[in-house]
């Protein structure tokens, strides 16, 4: 259980990612096609993303990727489940109904 609240199913495909943002690690592929993550979840029973990272201080790109990160969170739920880790300087403990982790 993560300190929102969430509790990670042990049972749900779950994936995880935990990097500096930037844009060339390309966080966003993950989300580029949004009705198909949100089937591929229904379909499959679910899926978990739990996020971990930040910007460097001086790039801004990064630092506006993590926002557009948390609109694609809201966009993708119910269907899918995610978290951010409070340790991490994204909002604290931010999650939506699912959970879910890129690597």
């Amino acid at each position: 259980r993560l300190r929102s609240g969430v509790l990670f199913s042990p049972d749900v495909f779950t994936i995880g990612f935990a990097r500096r943002v930037t844009a060339y690690k390309r966080i966003g592929l993950l989300f580029s096609d949004m009705q198909r993550l949100k089937s591929i979840a229904s379909k499959h029973g679910g899926l978990q993303i739990a996020l971990a990272g930040k910007a460097h201080p001086r790039d801004g790109e990064g630092k506006h990727l993590i926002e557009k990160v948390f609109s694609w969170i809201r966009e993708a739920a119910p269907e899918v489940k995610a978290c951010s880790s409070p340790n991490t300087r994204w909002k604290p403990a931010f999650c939506t109904p699912r959970v879910a982790t890129s690597g």
